[in-house]
């Protein structure tokens, strides 16, 4: 290498080799030259990478269940679903959206028979008091018998094996579904209450959600879901008299039991990465609740009753002196028994699910002075929809010839706008939220961290980060 090439002249008096003027010109300049390439090459990479490191994947959560879970009556922003969300996202490590799919529906049951897995609804019931009667005494003494209440005079389980073997075999393929396709049912809205979608149904659903948006299942991070009170109607055993609270702690505990143990499996399996939050009930009677205002609910659902084959003579009823003690006792044995299988089922999961109950106070009962549920004639914010809805999918008017508005309760149009009655309001409906937040950061402490509390004196009473709204 001469010296022209190499940049260096000859060396000088002293042996002191001295660099042109015009070469060092020239290696600046490619000098310069390679180290703007080189900060261009970090600001793109560098920008590149802050924004991958900004906008990672964001946090799927799915939301499974029935009209608690769907927020029956409820505006979207009031539901709790929707404020675990926004909790979630204000809350996890790398600020990540949080997209929620929800399948919920008003009406939704575990198993595919309503009313347990053989089919026996309250009117099936009441057959069958009548023919363990007619065994035992004159027809005239029908029911008096033998209490159907006792499993074991009646020899009547709430799922019989012959049920519960169709849910085993129908559960293990999605093929074998009694619901495989779409129906008509499931393009009506979550306030219409249905008993289809069912929760497999809902599960198979979005499961081909997901495949269309080409998300796989297995980066499902986070599922709410509940489930049960359809399977054994919520409000009939907390009102119906001819069921004792031994029949109804008994048919709830061993109905959703078997039902979600058979179904929570299932979905772990198909998502199988996912933390769930299973959601408990609530005690709907209590020794606050208006006695006058239960008695007139009851008036108003008595032909509900009479549509499902059981006759409520609602005056003889109300002036039994244990009608109310015994409600009473039914709301806590439906509370009771729903929150022991509900908690059975999430203890084989493998930790992989938790048990929230919304731990409704006395005071937070139906009609109660801090009651967190829509009275009967209260207008929740999702009636004027609702109406609309129920009007167009049955059509109904009342004799006088008005519209939906002013339909009777005991219409299917009737019952679909009254459906809010006994539903957790927008109170409840945070009271939810806020047990369920309170669980997240020990359940999914990578996913979720909890709000730090201020240091400074006096102490700040730590505030989650979901957005509250005044109830309009």
């Amino acid at each position: 290498m001469n010296d022209e090439t190499s940049g260096r002249g000859a060396p000088n008096a002293h042996g002191i080799i001295e660099e042109r003027a015009v070469d060092r010109r020239r290696f600046l300049t490619q000098l310069g030259g390679a180290a703007a390439l080189g900060a261009s090459f970090l600001t793109f990479g560098g920008a590149a990478g802050a924004m991958a490191r900004r906008a990672p994947r964001p946090i799927y959560m799915l939301s499974l269940g029935d009209s608690i879970m769907w927020g029956q009556g409820l505006a979207e922003p009031q539901k709790y679903r929707n404020l675990v969300q926004q909790y979630i996202r204000a809350n996890n490590p790398e600020r990540r959206d949080v997209v929620q799919l929800s399948y919920a529906h008003s009406g939704a049951s575990l198993g595919y028979f309503p009313f347990g897995a053989s089919g026996r609804s309250s009117k099936a019931l009441r057959m069958l008091r009548a023919r363990v009667a007619a065994r035992n005494g004159p027809p005239g003494r029908v029911g008096e018998q033998v209490d159907i209440n006792d499993p074991v005079g009646a020899g009547d389980w709430p799922d019989d094996s012959a049920g519960a073997k169709i849910d085993r075999e129908i559960a293990s393929n999605t093929a074998q579904r009694p619901f495989p396709q779409p129906s008509p049912e499931e393009r009506y809205g979550g306030e219409i209450p249905r008993a289809n979608p069912i929760l497999w149904r809902q599960m198979d659903m979005a499961v081909a959600d997901l495949q269309t948006r080409r998300i796989n299942p297995a980066d499902v991070d986070f599922v709410l879901l509940d489930g049960g009170a359809n399977d054994v109607d919520f409000t009939m055993s907390i009102l119906n008299v001819d069921w004792t609270p031994s029949w109804v702690e008994f048919q709830t505990r061993e109905t959703i039991r078997q039902r979600m143990e058979g179904f929570l499996p299932w979905a772990l399996k198909t998502f199988p990465n996912a933390k769930f939050v299973v959601t408990g009930y609530y005690v709907g009677v209590s020794a606050q609740t208006s006695v006058p205002e239960l008695l007139a609910t009851v008036a108003e659902v008595a032909p509900l009753y009479a549509a499902l084959g059981i006759v409520l003579a609602v005056p003889a009823m109300i002036a039994r002196p244990n009608y109310y003690p015994d409600t009473m006792a039914r709301a806590v044995a439906f509370e009771k028994a729903s929150s022991e299988a509900l908690r059975s089922a999430v203890a084989k999961s493998g930790g992989r699910a938790i048990f929230v109950s919304p731990d409704f106070q006395p005071e937070h009962a139906y009609a109660a002075p801090q009651t967190l549920m829509f009275r009967y004639q209260e207008r929740d914010p999702a009636a004027t929809g609702r109406e609309a809805e129920c009007h167009r999918i049955y059509g109904a008017k009342t004799a006088a010839g008005t519209t939906g508005a002013g339909a009777n309760f005991d219409s299917p149009e009737g019952i679909c706008r009254k459906a809010a009655t006994f539903h957790p309001n927008p109170a409840g409906a945070r009271r939810y939220a806020d047990r369920i937040i309170a669980a997240l950061p020990a359940f999914m402490p990578t996913l979720v961290t909890a709000p730090k509390a201020t240091t400074t004196a006096p102490p700040q009473r730590v505030v989650p980060a979901v957005e509250r709204r005044t109830t309009p």
